[in-house]
């Protein structure tokens, strides 16, 4: 099997067994999966795991997906015990899984050499291991055990596809060079957080204004003009309302007491954008920087794997601003509701809110602000 390329606090993940995404969503089964699946039950179950089920095809009419029925009231897998547990996994194994089941939340790309293996924010069991306090994050490059949890989650990838800085095209090399100077830049905790995504955004204006790959360098004791601005306009984006539908919509995944019983009713009048934001929360403050300096290696570590627009390097880069500031609405709003401080939680269950956002919506350039310094 090929190698794999990871970040290492990933290898210490483990799923909560609480069946938070096992509801709310119509789980995609591939048709092979979901044969496989149905044929491991007895004949006469299995017209009633079928109940319900919708089907999806392509324009030849081939089932490309199948998606079991959802049970009221939260839209759960019909597998799914009270217990947060899989029955269908209790009674048959794991190995009867399907797919998306045994690798969620981890999506795999491949380079040809090697699989890079990314773990979605929205668990939040990912986020306690991006949130571990133990120094700068690392990426690893291991060769898994057969039939272990990082070989099923490395076995289905797609493959490496073009990506574009400005009006060129980069092969993977290239992309890689890029990637390791930022997380290099990411591994130096000598100032905020929030200086050194201006820097990077800096080196990225410069590639985009034709600079070679090759001389590509994130400027450590660089100042950088107008970043401020620019991030609060990516905290004051959208509109509450769109915000707290997310909120419902990650809800199954919080387990912090104090937020999980937060209705979006009431935290939407919260969600609404305050021009004073900073003096409620000033992300200079040392108590941030390990938190936002290790999701944001986490996060340019695996852009191009995760977001929509994967072949706009400088639109998925400047999409992990845009998440931080939209998570400092949700954390902003978590406090509010509650009439406290903000605290280190909130800004984890803010950044896995804006990280779902972002990941399922392709939000169209014109309608976000995009960093563009003078001089670049």
């Amino acid at each position: 099997m090929a190698t794999v390329y990871l970040a290492e606090p990933m290898l210490r993940f483990r799923c909560n067994l609480k069946g938070c995404c096992c509801k709310g969503w119509g789980i995609p089964f591939g048709p092979q999966d979901a044969t496989a699946l149905l044929v491991a039950f007895p004949p006469e179950e299995r017209a009633e795991i079928l109940r319900g089920a919708s089907f999806e095809t392509d324009d030849q009419r081939k089932i490309t997906a199948v998606r079991l029925r959802q049970e009221p009231p939260d839209g759960a897998c019909q597998f799914l015990t009270k217990e947060g547990l899989c029955g269908a996994q209790m009674r048959l194994g794991v190995a009867v899984l399907p797919y998306i089941c045994r690798a969620f939340p981890a999506f795999a790309m491949t380079t040809g050499s090697e699989v890079e293996l990314y773990f979605d924010p929205v668990c939040p069991e990912v986020m306690e291991r991006i949130a571990d306090p133990d120094g700068p994050m690392t990426f690893v490059k291991v060769q898994p055990e057969p039939d272990s949890d990082l070989a099923v989650r490395s076995s289905r990838m797609r493959p490496f596809e073009e990506i574009t800085i400005g009006n060129r095209s980069l092969v993977h090399s290239e992309y890689d060079l890029i990637r390791a100077r930022i997380l290099q830049a990411l591994s130096d905790w000598s100032r905020p957080a929030l200086e050194r995504l201006a820097q990077i955004h800096l080196a990225v204006g410069r590639l985009m204004g034709g600079q070679p790959v090759e001389a590509f360098e994130v400027e450590r004791d660089r100042s950088v003009e107008g970043f401020d601005e620019y991030f609060d306009q990516c905290v004051s984006c959208h509109d509450s309302r769109i915000l707290g539908r997310y909120w419902v919509r990650l809800r199954r995944f919080v387990f912090e007491p104090e937020l999980a019983v937060l209705e979006v009713e009431g935290l939407v009048p919260h969600l609404e954008y305050d021009p004073k934001w900073h003096q409620q929360v000033d992300l200079l403050e040392p108590m941030w920087q390990p938190l936002l300096y290790r999701f944001l290696a986490h996060s340019f570590f695996s852009t191009y794997l995760h977001h929509p627009e994967t072949s706009r390097l400088s639109m998925s880069y400047g999409t992990v601003t845009h998440t931080l500031g939209t998570a400092i609405r949700y954390a902003l709003a978590f406090a509010s509701c509650l009439g406290r401080p903000v605290a280190l939680t909130d800004l984890k269950v803010g950044l896995s809110a804006s990280s779902l956002l972002y990941r399922v919506n392709v939000v169209p350039p014109e309608a976000m602000p995009w960093f563009r310094p003078e001089g670049r």
